[in-house]
């Protein structure tokens, strides 16, 4: 093998695997130009062309300083994925940073799930929803197997505007879906959701919605991952300027010792 097949090789490796195990499905920072996220590509990849799959209306999904901007205002709202190659079995995992917004804190039985993974047609899993706070919170995390209602809350209520992680993964061989926040590990405090078993997962979806609340979700810094720890991780977009550099770097010599 020449030394450019292998820094081909190696760049390939590094972008499609999530450190010592697992595969990275989507990386996607949101690096894009203000405006429709619909027909972007993930950066700095890899992931598919952000697609429709429903909805859409006057209200697509934006992006907006670096951030995919998902709204709870109406039902007209625009429904993407991203895909990947089919999944048929193991752990699948997604993980992102978002924060809430919203006039007041959401409050009654009006939640609504805004993430989740898609097969090929309409059945949805490991859906990650915002539902009413608990006590004296602005709002909290629901998580659902397969159902529009969360199978299980968050036990404590987040703030508006702050940053937090979620991690979800789904168990196609069981049906396992666990829910994690800010983890520092799988073994981190999560909650559990039961969904159907062999759901043929290959992309991952955010929705529009309508609640009461109004609320709108900031998202970042999405990865998707056959690895938990890839995607309960930030994603690094500087190691891939590196990787490209010294791709350059070894075609530079590749040249010379031809040229020599």
């Amino acid at each position: 093998m020449d030394i450019k097949t292998k820094l081909l090789t190696l760049a390939l490796a590094a972008g499609i695997t999530g450190g010592a195990s697992g595969q990275i499905l989507v990386n996607e920072t949101f690096d894009h130009p203000n405006g429709n996220l619909l027909g972007q590509t993930p950066k700095p990849g890899p992931g598919g062309t952000w697609a429709a799959h429903s909805g859409g209306g006057n209200r697509p999904i934006q992006v907006t300083s670096g951030q995919a901007i998902v709204e709870h205002a109406d039902s007209s709202g625009e429904d993407l994925n991203t895909g990947f190659a089919v999944l048929v079995t193991g752990w699948i995992y997604y993980g992102f940073d978002f924060s809430v917004s919203a006039s007041g804190p959401i409050t009654g039985t009006d939640g609504e799930y805004f993430a989740h993974f898609k097969d090929s047609a309409f059945d949805f899993t490991t859906r990650t929803s915002i539902e009413s706070a608990q006590s004296t919170g602005d709002y909290t995390m629901g998580f659902s197997a397969s159902s529009s209602d969360p199978d299980s809350l968050w036990a404590t209520d987040l703030a508006f505007n702050t940053v937090y992680r979620a991690v979800a993964g789904y168990n196609i061989d069981s049906g396992a879906g666990q829910l994690w926040l800010d983890p520092t590990s799988a073994s981190s405090t999560f909650i559990s959701a039961a969904a159907d078993v062999g759901v043929d997962v290959e992309s991952f979806g955010l929705r529009h919605s309508t609640s009461d609340a109004n609320e709108t979700i900031a998202v970042d810094n999405l990865i998707v991952s056959t690895d938990f720890n890839s995607a309960a991780a930030v994603p690094e977009p500087e190691m891939f300027g590196a990787l490209a550099g010294l791709m350059v770097l070894g075609f530079a010599v590749f040249r010379r010792r031809r040229q020599g």
